[in-house]
């Protein structure tokens, strides 16, 4: 079994909009939704985890994702 390499912890705008397919801006205003939901102040990044929990998306395609594009 090959060991994948997991690409980053925090989640940023630009990998957000590859899932959302909308401007920087939707995943600015997203992050900050997730930021909210979980409790977090402004200066603390929102994790994959996070993000896929708040989004309902499985955690793996999102790593996949991330480093097959990223």
């Amino acid at each position: 079994m090959k060991n994948k390499r997991r690409p980053h912890i925090f989640i940023y705008p630009k990998d957000v909009c590859l899932f959302t397919r909308k401007s920087q801006r939707h995943a600015l205003m997203l992050l900050e939704k997730i930021r909210l939901a979980v409790g977090k102040n402004k200066d603390q990044p929102i994790t994959l985890v996070e993000f896929c929990i708040f989004c309902n998306l499985d955690e793996d395609h999102v790593y996949n994702v991330l480093d097959e594009f990223g």
